[in-house]
């Protein structure tokens, strides 16, 4: 994904931000893997910019109940922050616990109905590929807590930028779908970010909103590989 500033909603202060975004989802037969890779740049006109990097990586069971996750950030090609811990659900994949070692011992008390990301995200889209009109989801998704909060119909797609055997993977109907994330408890806390992404019916996110309130960055699709599914 190539990241753009959309808007600015504080006046006086040209911000530039720019960066990329690299997501790589796959599973085997047991887990779901996904790497997910972030470098960004953002600072005042004429002024030295601030230069972010995070990574993070997750393991993922199919049937939805444990997940590992690594991961670190860093600043300005400083010291890197690392990440580490486990999640465990309930049997059924709806509640549990997310156990921290990295940055710091900690743990989030995840309440049902939370689910791990990916258990989610398929149970999300069987709801709307089988006609329910606004399905709940909530997950946790290593860096915070997701919540939908609406579901509208997809706008037309732009695809120029991707090569034309690649755009042909981009398919289906389409949804756009804000999600709130939260640090943490979603009833103790404020969102620290509005999502909108345009999500397809086979999974693939073709553009997203991030909403910062001070500010909203957009991500457009610029390169799509599909990568096959093993037999089990």
């Amino acid at each position: 994904y190539e990241i753009s500033l959309e808007s600015l909603n504080i006046e006086g202060f040209p911000l530039l931000a720019e960066g990329a975004m690299a997501v790589r989802l796959s599973r085997d037969c047991q887990k779901w893997k996904t790497l997910q890779e972030l470098q960004f740049s953002v600072g005042i006109e004429g002024g030295q910019p601030i230069d972010l990097h995070l990574m993070t990586r997750t393991l993922e069971g199919l049937d939805g109940t444990r997940m590992e996750f690594t991961g670190w950030k860093s600043q300005d090609g400083g010291t890197r922050t690392k990440l580490k811990g486990t999640a465990a659900m309930n049997t059924d994949g709806f509640g549990g616990l997310a156990n921290f070692r990295q940055p710091e011992e900690t743990e989030w008390d995840l309440p049902s109905p939370t689910q791990l990301p990916m258990a989610a995200m398929q149970d999300f889209l069987d709801a709307l590929t089988g006609g329910e009109s606004a399905p709940q989801s909530i997950a946790f998704e290593v860096l915070g807590i997701s919540e939908v909060t609406a579901v509208m119909p997809g706008r037309s797609v732009n695809l120029k930028k991707l090569e034309t055997g690649n755009a042909a993977l981009v398919k289906g109907r389409s949804w756009l779908v804000d999600r709130a994330i939260y640090f943490e408890g979603i009833a103790q806390n404020e969102p620290f970010l509005i999502e909108t992404q345009q999500i397809h019916e086979n999974g693939v996110v073709s553009k997203f909103w991030h909403d910062y309130q001070t500010m909203v960055l957009s991500g457009e699709l610029v390169a799509l590989t599909e990568i096959p599914i093993p037999d089990c």
